[in-house]
């Protein structure tokens, strides 16, 4: 069985299920997939309780990290009787498999690819750092720019209160409009694929 966080926008959840249930099938599985709007102790009950009745051999949940949500994820999951495997992003219960992406690792390499381009203005645009995710992202980021001796990251960081596309967009319309011309950036790192549409969308423009 696999649980997920449904979102309009960003299909990565959906083409992950797409992932899980291709490599289920080459390993002599089947897979059940529920989308659940919110993480409350209604839904997330609701689709274990669906899945049981499946008999299920284990679970996958990707539930993001909303720390409001950690009491109610911990209670189901340690009720579970079958096996429980954390992807992505994971609120932090212990004693539970999770298969987690280095966030901070995976900006660093990013930017560093445009450095070694010849880039050397490059603004960040991400979303505020209320989960461990968005702070490993600029984490990442920081330590690229740092290790090129550039302070330009500093004064040129901007953020977004959610991933959207026209928060993107926005944003973006923003720092073209704003910053002085010899702090003009050649580069813009976007901390996720949904953030870059709508900046694509905005330097097209």
């Amino acid at each position: 069985g696999y649980i997920y966080v449904v979102s309009q926008e960003n299909i990565f959840f959906t083409k992950l299920a797409t992932w899980i249930e291709r490599m289920s099938f080459e390993k002599g599985y089947g897979t059940i997939s529920l989308a659940i709007p919110v993480v409350n102790e209604e839904s997330l009950d609701k689709a274990m309780n669906l899945l049981m009745t499946y008999r299920v051999d284990g679970i996958i949940l990707n539930l993001g990290s909303d720390i409001g949500a950690l009491n109610v994820i911990e209670n189901i999951v340690k009720q579970s009787v079958v096996p429980v495997v954390m992807v992505e992003r994971s609120v932090d219960i212990f004693e539970v498999d999770k298969i987690l992406v280095d966030n901070t690792e995976g900006s660093y390499i990013a930017v560093n690819r445009l450095l070694e381009a010849g880039h050397r203005k490059i603004v960040y645009l991400g979303v505020v750092q209320k989960e461990l995710v968005e702070k490993e992202r600029y984490s990442g980021y920081l330590q690229a720019m740092k290790s090129a001796g550039n302070d330009y990251a500093e004064k040129h960081s901007y953020f977004v209160d959610s991933y959207s596309i026209e928060n993107g967009y926005q944003k973006c319309i923003e720092i073209v409009k704003t910053i002085e011309r010899e702090e003009y950036p050649t580069a813009i790192f976007a901390a996720s694929d949904i953030l870059a549409a709508g900046v694509y969308q905005a330097l097209n423009q």
